[in-house]
């Protein structure tokens, strides 16, 4: 946790120092990734203007995931002559992603107080899987049954991802410094290592992203 936080921290100050504008948005995903297949989160983003028509985006976003998921992977396993052995779990997970991303993008509508911006971006995935597994093993050899629980903690570094950023802002939202937005990301990134044996995993993940945010114009920027 320290890693991760300390993460966020300079990410967090690099964006202070040179921004001309932060925004912290609230976050809603799903993914085809069974440990983070849906959850909430948050982003802080900065940015730098260029020309008035195109930005450079750098953020840091973390998200949760403990929604309950089934993981039968395991089974049927033949342990016998004509016999199997069924495994079924359920999976409560503690699961969280830290990402690190940075964006170019384009205004694509610039009316008086309302903007669109498209572009696309790239990130480094963090990835912390903390999850409680209750299973339960079945025979038919010798028709026994098994159950019990236990706790699986692992770490998943420099998972890189791509994405394509949307984002559809309000000026003077309130304020005049301020402004409302609302964003879609959808994104592609590597989850487990490609060719790698015995891995039970898909080597990339898809993601879907949807933000509410407020952004502030920094004062003299």
């Amino acid at each position: 946790m320290i890693k991760y936080f300390l993460t966020i921290l300079f990410t967090s100050l690099t964006c202070l120092l040179s921004a001309q504008e932060i925004s912290v948005r609230a976050i809603y995903y799903s993914s085809n990734l069974k440990p983070m297949k849906s959850g909430t989160g948050y982003s802080l983003s900065c940015y730098q203007y260029f020309k008035q028509k195109q930005r450079l985006g750098l953020a840091v976003s973390q998200i949760f995931c403990s929604s309950e998921y089934d993981d039968n992977n395991f089974g049927p396993m033949l342990t016998g002559p004509g016999s199997t052995e069924k495994y079924f779990s359920i999976v409560t997970p503690h699961n969280q992603r830290v990402s690190i991303l940075a964006s170019y993008e384009f205004r694509m509508v610039d009316a008086t107080r309302i903007n669109l911006f498209i572009g696309p971006g790239i990130c480094m995935n963090y990835f912390k899987r903390e999850e409680d597994v209750y299973f339960f093993r079945y025979s038919t050899y010798d028709s026994t049954a098994t159950e019990g629980s236990f706790r699986s903690i692992n770490t998943l570094k420099n998972r890189f991802g791509m994405f394509l950023h949307l984002d559809f802002t309000i000026r003077e939202f309130l304020f005049k410094r301020m402004s409302a937005s609302i964003s879609l990301m959808p994104e592609l990134s590597a989850y487990t290592k490609l060719f790698m044996k015995g891995g039970r995993s898909q080597p990339f993940t898809s993601w879907m992203s949807a933000g509410f945010g407020i952004s502030y114009k920094l004062a003299g920027k």
